[in-house]
């Protein structure tokens, strides 16, 4: 489901998703898909916000497709979030 910190992901709301993760509200999120945060900020494509999430969610976790936040940036055309992923 969509949750406050989805939410500020999808809006590319920054601060709010910084302060989220600094208060650890909404580390265990997963939508219906099983996309992590990370998952959603590599489909939104902000390398900033794709960096800041790594310190939190894993590159390597999948979705029900089988897909990494790694696949998702690729399938969705995200280069900036695709080089934070593959920079880190």
């Amino acid at each position: 489901g969509r949750t406050l910190l989805t939410k500020a992901i999808e809006n590319v709301e920054e601060s709010i998703v910084f302060q989220l993760l600094q208060r650890k509200i909404g580390l265990d999120d997963k939508d219906r898909k099983g996309n992590t945060p990370l998952h959603l900020a590599a489909q939104t494509g902000f390398p900033s916000l794709s960096r800041q999430l790594l310190k939190d969610f894993s590159p390597e976790s999948r979705n029900h497709n089988g897909e990494t936040p790694l696949h998702v940036a690729i399938r969705c055309g995200q280069e900036g979030a695709l080089q934070a992923l593959v920079d880190y």
